[in-house]
């Protein structure tokens, strides 16, 4: 995988967030010919760093502020969709 960076606005503030991402692939019941289909995978997000003005604030954020971040990213990723 490759890292990349976005910036996500969370409470008001603009954050530059360096993240690795799997594309989510729902899950399928059967294929179109009867088949078994198969398991959901993907969706995995996971943060390396997060600036601030050009700091690095990663070991300052609390767990509910990652939660935040997260949640905004999927926001992100539900309005992206291609």
């Amino acid at each position: 995988m490759k890292t990349q960076t976005i910036t996500l606005r969370v409470r008001g503030v603009d954050l530059e967030v360096e993240y690795e991402a799997t594309q989510y692939i729902p899950e399928r019941w059967t294929m179109s010919n009867g088949d078994p289909g198969y398991p959901a995978e993907g969706g995995d997000f996971e943060v390396y760093s997060v600036h601030h003005c050009g700091e690095d604030i990663f070991e300052l954020l609390s767990d509910r502020a990652m939660e935040e971040i997260e949640e905004a990213f999927e926001k992100w990723c539900n309005t992206y969709e291609e």
